[in-house]
């Protein structure tokens, strides 16, 4: 599995660095005062909680056509390609999680004066958990593409869901005495659709043939 990780990189280190330059960007918009504008980088830094999944679901979609058969081309297993790709993609789902709790607090501990957190921190234990079953939803969407677009394109959309759930998990959770049990819906939701889509990973990937 050495050799599949190696290969598999590629498709894996773009979701953390792009989040990183985001981060960036975004810590220094908040800095000089931005968030306190209603300009469209504004609306970006709430975005905040949504980017990993969202890249992650991208570059997840795109490697599920794109890097199988390269790899079972050049000598990669079946079973090698999956359990790669799910080992970097929890990897990158953690390293992201950390990188938005560092994001989340570095405001706080620099002292910067009137910037609002971009989420509330009773959401972070959350977000990898549904951030990876969106990971999960895309790259099933990936895989199936290969054989069947419509059904690539309908799983799409199951990842689509289960982004949604994250967005409105992230603004409900800090409320749950008026929301009542929607967080643990929507987290159960978002949880029941990425094993569900790891299924289908696992189908598709032993049904695969080099194209």
């Amino acid at each position: 599995m050495k050799n599949a990780l190696r290969f598999l990189i590629r498709s894996h280190w773009p979701v953390v660095v792009s989040f990183l330059i985001y981060g960036g960007v975004m810590m220094a918009y908040a800095a000089t005062g931005g968030t306190r504008s209603d300009g469209i980088l504004t609306t970006y830094y709430y975005l905040f909680p949504l980017v990993p999944a969202l890249f992650l679901s991208i570059f997840q979609f795109s490697s599920g056509t794109a890097y199988l058969s390269m790899a079972l081309s050049m000598g990669c297993t079946r079973r090698a390609y999956f359990g790669a790709n799910q080992v970097l993609m929890v990897l990158s789902v953690l390293v992201n999680w950390v990188l938005t709790a560092l994001f989340l607090f570095l405001p706080q501990w620099l002292g910067w004066q009137g910037v609002e957190p971009f989420m509330p921190a009773a959401a972070l234990p959350l977000l990898p958990l549904v951030t990876l079953a969106v990971g999960e939803c895309s790259s099933a969407a990936g895989l199936l593409r290969r054989e069947h677009a419509v059904l690539g394109v309908v799983c799409y959309g199951v990842a689509f869901v289960a982004l949604m759930c994250l967005a409105v998990l992230v603004q409900v959770v800090k409320q749950v005495w008026l929301w009542g049990d929607l967080p643990a819906i929507l987290l159960s939701v978002s949880v029941i659709l990425g094993v569900l889509c790891l299924v289908v990973e696992v189908q598709q990937t032993r049904q695969a043939v080099v194209r």
